[in-house]
């Protein structure tokens, strides 16, 4: 009658530590998923804000970056960047869930840098989205 106790009390604190694995599982893929989700706001921010720029004259934003997406040491650019002559020179381009492209407009041909949203360090604009 003992052995049999010692036996039931054994599979009920084995059954409890599957148990508690199974929530820890579940509870680490929750926050992994939620960690994948501020991706998705940061690429809902930014299609919201090249939402504005075509639908209000003028709209700008800016996006200052932790390291430089080009040669030079600029980490803070404008977007839209149009020229003084009136060209166009830096726009938005692919947006995705974890990286943001622009375009830089050199002569003829576009320039692309694509970054991570990790390299993002603020976006800042001026009126509502």
């Amino acid at each position: 009658m003992l052995l049999v106790a010692k036996k039931i009390t054994v599979t009920f604190i084995v059954a409890l530590t599957f148990i508690f694995i199974g929530m820890y599982i579940a509870t680490s893929i929750n926050t992994i998923a939620q960690e994948n989700g501020e991706n998705g706001t940061m690429r809902s921010l930014l299609e919201s804000l090249n939402a504005n720029i075509e639908t209000q004259p003028g709209f700008q934003f800016s996006v200052t970056f932790a390291i430089s997406l080009t040669d030079s040491e600029e980490k803070k650019w404008t977007i839209p960047y149009t020229s003084e002559n009136g060209e166009i020179q830096r726009i938005l381009g692919a947006i995705g869930d974890d990286f943001v492209c622009f375009y830089e407009i050199a002569g003829s041909l576009p320039i692309g840098h694509c970054t991570p949203y990790s390299n993002l360090v603020a976006v800042t604009w001026f009126g509502d989205i």
